[in-house]
């Protein structure tokens, strides 16, 4: 999977990792995250620019140029849902006051991080 920012492609792989690519499709950086990552969007959280989802549920988070180092968001501490445990996470949706994820049995939503 992956999602386009200011003239960059990002794209996230099933061994947990996030590159960034430039317009002729090299590797500019590449970022370990998570394990078998199934979501890649673009979201605005202050300096954070790209949300990542990986197969557990756990929401990461790291900047467009890659020089920052990821942030992530516990998925065990949903602010709602989420009250069983799901066997795969998949999607992933980020709004200015919610990151939400969604599974094959449940839907979670998290408070972003703070600028």
């Amino acid at each position: 999977m992956g999602t386009a920012l200011a003239g960059r492609c990002y794209v996230a792989s099933a061994s947990g990792y996030v590159y960034g690519l430039d317009g002729t499709g090299q590797v500019v950086w590449q970022q370990r995250l998570g394990s078998d990552m199934v979501n890649l969007v673009t979201c605005s959280y202050g300096r954070w620019s790209l949300c990542a989802l990986d197969r557990n549920g756990d929401v990461w988070l790291t900047t467009a140029d890659g020089r920052d180092k990821c942030r992530h968001v516990r998925s065990g501490r949903p602010t709602r849902g989420a009250d069983r445990p799901v066997e795969t996470w998949r999607h992933l949706i980020c709004l200015p006051d919610q990151i939400i994820v969604a599974g094959t049995r449940t839907v979670a939503a998290y408070d972003p991080p703070r600028p």
